[in-house]
């Protein structure tokens, strides 16, 4: 079971790697070329050498601004190797159910990374070359990403199933929460993979809780390593209230602050890593969502000129307030005070507004005028016409989201253990 719901994988698993780029790269592990093409491990005949590991190893180096150490080289080569495992075990599922990348999805992927990193369209394979990473290796990571994300949504999505009982059990479980905050959580998940593979992962786990206390990229490391579903999204698993997480995460999150990442955490399914992103009162989602249909008139501040000008202004502004009491009253008031401008500002999200503005319409009765607000030199006049709020059936479709997520996250999990289980793999270094 994933900590908390992850995002349903979509078409890339992958999305920005290169956050953070350092200036520089050295290399990974000085090699001859019989060293490199020495064979790392089979994977029911399929070869991993040592170069495909060295080759990963530059792509992450370059993406996390980690140091080379041979401390960091040891311990992530290892991962590395057992992700390539995986990975070769994903590309021969993927090549049972004939599920193949086209051009255009490859393209498209690309295109994406061009787009997220600010590389000119067309430029991405000169770019990888000028940072010493293989394009092979970089382009065969992508189409593995492609082809897994296919796989889950194309045959293990249909196996997922999420009953009214559950989602009304879950309604009723936030319902009947005594928490008073959520909290906006990334996570890391590290499996052991094999029997016997779990201090390996403990270790592994407390190495990337050291690299990202020391500032190397969250997100980063979760693309990279992490074992959930989430890793699509850099670990990022959004708001989450704490009666809906595992216990084995709830007393670590109640001792975090915002920004803090937590020591390697045990569970049934590994090592988690957790990270506070934020933390909000419960009631604050609403008013962030609600939308306004709002109208406005300003006029030219003139509370800096002499006393006799301020105190005409401002009995100005107070009998056109006075004259209002409906947004068509509004729309006529403000033709009259001489405002020619647009008073239809359409429907906005209070989220949108300034935190001045959303504070004092927040709570202001329909078609009645707002005090006045100083708006830069202008003096402005809201009135509400109309409020939304979030539907109850919203909230019904989110919980059942992030049901079908949670169980996404265990089936795609099961599957790739299983095929561990059933697969000869020969580990050679």
């Amino acid at each position: 079971m994933t900590i908390i719901p992850s995002s349903i994988p979509k078409i890339y698993f992958f999305r920005c790697f290169f956050v953070s780029i350092s200036l520089f790269f050295v290399a990974v592990i000085p090699t001859s070329a019989q060293q490199t093409t020495r064979i790392a491990a089979l994977v029911n005949n399929e070869i991993i050498t040592v170069r495909d590991i060295e080759s990963r190893m530059q792509i992450l180096f370059v993406a996390s601004n980690l140091k080379p150490t041979k401390s960091v080289i040891k311990r992530l080569g290892n991962q590395v190797l057992r992700i390539l495992v995986d990975e070769k075990l994903k590309l021969e599922a993927a090549a049972k159910y004939r599920i193949v990348v086209t051009e255009t999805e490859f393209l498209d992927a690309v295109a994406t990374l061009e787009k997220d990193n600010k590389i000119s369209p067309g430029g991405f394979r000169e770019y990888l070359r000028r940072k010493g990473i293989d394009w092979d290796a970089m382009s065969n990571q992508i189409r593995a990403q492609i082809l897994w994300s296919k796989l889950v949504q194309r045959i293990l999505l249909p196996k997922v199933l999420v009953s009214d009982i559950e989602i009304r059990d879950r309604l009723k479980q936030i319902g009947e929460s005594l928490a008073q905050s959520e909290y906006s959580i990334s996570e890391i998940l590290l499996a052991p993979g094999q029997a016997g593979r779990r201090s390996l992962a403990k270790e592994n786990a407390k190495l990337l809780v050291r690299e990202i206390r020391k500032g190397t990229d969250f997100g980063v490391l979760a693309r990279k390593f992490s074992d959930s579903n989430s890793a699509s999204s850099g670990g990022d698993i959004g708001w989450q209230r704490i009666e809906t997480l595992p216990s084995f995460v709830r007393s670590h999150l109640l001792k975090m602050e915002v920004g803090e990442v937590s020591d390697p955490i045990e569970s049934p399914h590994g090592l988690y890593i957790i990270r506070v992103n934020e933390v909000r009162a419960i009631g604050d989602r609403n008013e962030g969502t609600e939308e306004v249909n709002l109208r406005r008139m300003f006029f030219r501040s003139s509370l800096k000129g002499s006393a006799g000008n301020r105190e005409n202004f401002v009995r100005r502004i107070e009998n056109i307030r006075k004259g209002i009491s409906s947004c068509n009253e509004f729309d006529q008031v403000a033709k009259k005070a001489g405002f020619t401008g647009e008073t239809k500002l359409g429907r906005l999200k209070l989220k949108e507004l300034s935190s001045e503005i959303a504070k004092e319409i927040k709570n202001l009765p329909i078609g009645q005028p707002s005090l006045p607000i100083q708006v830069g030199e202008n003096v402005t006049i809201f009135a509400v016409c109309q409020r939304s709020s979030p539907s109850p059936s919203s909230g019904r479709d989110q919980v059942r989201q992030k049901l079908l997520k949670e169980k996404l996250d265990i089936v795609a999990r099961r599957f790739l253990r299983d095929m561990r289980a059933n697969a000869i793999i020969d580990i050679r270094i």
